[in-house]
């Protein structure tokens, strides 16, 4: 699986194309939370989910960027497949 992001909101936040869930530092730069508030682990993540073949819409994230900046953001997921894949 590839990841794609089209979104540019989101890629003027991850410019380096890459998701979350598969940074070294994610749980620094990005702290996730589920619908009751807690805390989510880095395999619950929006793009670790979507890779795995889930639907996941509105979690709720705080990222911090490499400069101190904080940004409250909401991610959706969705997994996307071509004819080749089974």
């Amino acid at each position: 699986a590839r990841p794609l992001l089209s979104n540019p909101a989101y890629t003027r936040i991850v410019p380096e194309a890459v998701i979350p869930s598969q940074l070294h530092d994610a749980e620094e730069r990005w702290i996730g939370y589920d619908q009751h508030g807690r805390r989510i682990e880095r395999d619950q993540f929006v793009g670790a989910r979507a890779l795995r073949g889930e639907l996941v819409s509105d979690v709720e994230f705080l990222h911090r960027s490499p400069d101190g900046r904080e940004t409250w953001t909401r991610v959706t997921g969705v997994p996307l497949r071509d004819d080749t894949e089974n």
